[in-house]
């Protein structure tokens, strides 16, 4: 996945069971700021089969985010909430990512 599409993933596109994700939108910066686009192409639009280490690292994840969340009164995930974002609930600066 490309750094706009994992920072664009909302918990709605993951199925853990399944250990599957669908890439359905990207994160871009443009000059008035950040915002959600749907993938350039049809293919860009697909769904992924997650290995089981990713599975694991994201269920820890969503626990994590639950329990912070929980701390915070802002109540349970949402599909439509980002699965990464900064703690203020908003968006990562895909630039602000380095090329690991």
């Amino acid at each position: 996945m490309r750094r706009g599409e994992l920072l664009g993933l909302q918990w709605g596109d993951i199925e853990l069971d399944a250990a599957t994700l669908r890439v359905e939108r990207s994160l871009e910066e443009t000059r008035q700021g950040l915002r959600l686009k749907p993938p350039k192409t049809k293919r860009g639009r697909r769904s992924l089969t997650l290995p089981a280490e990713a599975v694991t690292m994201l269920r820890a994840h969503r626990a994590m985010t639950l329990e912070f969340r929980f701390k915070l009164g802002m109540g349970n995930i949402a599909p439509a909430t980002l699965v990464f974002s900064t703690i203020e609930v908003g968006f990562i600066r895909p630039r602000n990512l380095s090329k690991a």
